[in-house]
């Protein structure tokens, strides 16, 4: 009989280790094919000419003050512009929300209408290129806002980037949160 439950036990517990192994393999193999759908978008907007501006967020949640930034590049990588805006927020979505409305209006200030936003924020990239079908109702309206303003553009590109990636324009959200002054730029636009 014990040879019966030893053997039980080992084809149960190897059954155990296949899932958790076809598990890891499915879920590399889907941030691998989304990391190199990324890619590829990254690319092409790159290739039709278009500007790259990286938005972050800072978001207290027990005093629902926000800050958003935008920062945008030149073609060498350098730091063309950069905008910060400090508001009231009721969610980290809604200040990332706040991020990518600002991104959308420092464009049109510096007359760019073909535009890479990228954001570490997945939510929030997920909603604005499908339409808001994740989007959660107290978010709406700067999404609605942000989608109308999106057609005034003759092309607009939003990605994911990694966190690590995206450290100036994180490390500026950090520093408005805590700023006196509720908006600003590098250069007067009036934002």
């Amino acid at each position: 009989m014990q040879y019966i439950i030893n053997n039980a036990y080992y084809l149960w517990s190897r059954w155990i280790e296949s899932l958790k192994v076809d598990s890891q393999r499915k879920l590399t193999s889907r941030l691998q094919n989304g990391s190199m759908l990324m890619e590829n978008r990254l690319q092409q907007s790159l290739q039709r000419g278009a500007v790259r501006i990286r938005t972050d967020a800072a978001f207290q949640q027990t005093t629902k003050q926000g800050a958003a930034t935008a920062v945008v590049y030149n073609l060498d990588g350098s730091i063309h512009q950069c905008a910060y805006r400090r508001f009231k927020a009721e969610s980290a979505l809604q200040a990332e929300l706040q991020g990518a409305d600002l991104a959308l209006k420092l464009a049109w200030k510096l007359n760019l209408r073909k535009i890479l936003i990228e954001s570490d924020c997945k939510l929030m990239v997920d909603a604005l290129e499908e339409d808001g079908g994740t989007i959660d109702w107290s978010c709406f309206t700067i999404f609605s806002d942000g989608k109308t303003g999106i057609k005034e553009f003759a092309f607009v590109c939003f990605c994911w980037i990694k966190r690590s990636c995206n450290g100036q324009a994180h490390e500026l959200a950090k520093w408005a949160c805590k700023c006196s002054v509720s908006h600003g730029t590098l250069s007067s636009l009036g934002l």
